[in-house]
């Protein structure tokens, strides 16, 4: 299968938001109007697949990216700094009850 073919089809089926299974229907029509063979067909979802996974990996790391800028722009606390700060000041009232039982 050319090259152009594949770009169009990454382009067109937005193969970041796509499912295996959308990508085994579409090449389903596509054996069945004879513009691929059974054997191009697996191979092709075979690889529509990696980079359908690989896309959404991408999307996920700059959304989490986005998120953090957003979260550091407006000063929020992340949960993970609030329980760090939790756990300290409970290590500190413990200390301090011992100090008072003595």
């Amino acid at each position: 299968m050319s090259d152009i073919i594949k770009k169009m089809i990454f382009t067109g089926i937005g193969l970041a938001a796509v499912s295996k299974e959308k990508i085994e229907d579409s090449v389903k029509d596509m054996i069945a109007k004879g513009n691929l063979t059974e054997q191009e067909g697996r191979k092709f979802v075979e690889e529509l697949s990696g980079y359908s996974e690989k896309a959404r990996g991408e999307l996920e790391k700059q959304v989490n990216g986005y998120v953090e800028k957003a979260i550091d722009r407006m000063g929020l606390v992340r949960k993970r700094d609030l329980e760090e700060i939790q756990a300290t000041i409970a290590a500190i009232q413990k200390r301090l009850e011992k100090d008072d039982e003595h």
